[in-house]
């Protein structure tokens, strides 16, 4: 069934996954295109699907082999092949490719869970700036490409640090995980929200102009402002969207750019209120 050049191409595509998702997909598609077998699919412990490649029929014969740990959420990766007087021998080639799988699985899945961690604020439970610019560096090329729009705010807590003189810490902690659940609670599913330090926050709106993300930080602020556990404290927001960058190079630290410098406008203004970047004109 299989001879070296398959197997040695199966095996740099499984070690060179990104994720452990992608070690599912990178299987899948490798036993289908390399491998001959007729499909391939990965499965959560629930039977939904994670990952799968071909059609099988219904005469082939399916070959289930499990991907997690014991004590881990259970995986399992299903390989249909035609029916075949050689089939114990293809199981055997199968099995001995799935434990190159397995053990890709099992890494990714480590430094799944470490990156994870590396990338959440402990505090919040938010992600923090770690990795942000160069996802919303995607975002914005994927938007000039495909002619969307991404919205920027930049939030910050009035006055905070009077919060944690006058109360303390602890108590400076919680108005920080008030501002966290308040704005988990008025964004969009879509949206991605991250301590990006101190009393200040990034949220990300993918496919909203400045002016619907005015509509969303409004609600936003209101919402805070009538949270006991703020302390009284309130919220400052900068916005910018890709209309406010167009005469520049297409980046996130031009975004970023432009929406911090809204948020010392807004404070300028008074604080506690939203503003937005200026449109620029677009470069010919």
């Amino acid at each position: 069934m299989l001879g070296s050049p398959p197997i040695v191409a199966f095996t740099l595509r499984v070690l060179d996954a990104a994720d452990a998702g992608d070690v599912l997909e990178q299987a899948c598609t490798g036993f289908v295109e390399l491998c001959g077998a007729r499909a391939a699919a990965a499965f959560a412990g629930d039977r939904s699907r994670l990952a799968a490649v071909g059609t099988p029929k219904a005469e082939d014969v399916r070959l289930s082999f499990a991907m997690a740990r014991p004590g881990s959420e259970p995986v399992t990766l299903d390989v249909w092949v035609e029916p075949s007087p050689d089939l114990p021998i293809v199981r055997q080639q199968i099995l001995d490719l799935v434990a190159v799988v397995r053990r890709a699985y099992q890494h990714a899945v480590r430094l799944d869970a470490t990156r994870k961690v590396a990338e959440q604020d402990p505090l919040t439970g938010l992600g923090n700036r770690r990795g942000l610019e160069g996802w919303v560096d995607a975002l914005v090329q994927r938007a000039r490409c495909e002619g969307g729009n991404i919205s920027l705010m930049v939030v910050d807590l009035d006055r905070f640090k009077a919060v944690n003189d006058r109360f303390g810490h602890a108590v400076g902690d919680e108005v920080l995980k008030a501002a966290a659940d308040c704005m988990l609670a008025h964004v969009r599913p879509s949206d991605r929200v991250v301590r990006w330090g101190g009393d200040e926050f990034v949220v990300v709106l993918d496919g909203a102009s400045a002016q619907q993300a005015v509509t969303i930080a409004e609600r936003l602020r209101h919402a805070f402002a009538k949270d006991p556990r703020s302390r009284g404290t309130t919220m400052t927001v900068g916005i910018a969207d890709l209309d406010a960058i167009a005469d520049r190079p297409a980046g996130a630290a031009a975004l970023f750019e432009a929406a911090d410098a809204s948020l010392y406008a807004a404070k300028e203004a008074g604080r506690n209120c939203c503003c937005i970047a200026a449109p620029t004109a677009q470069v010919a």
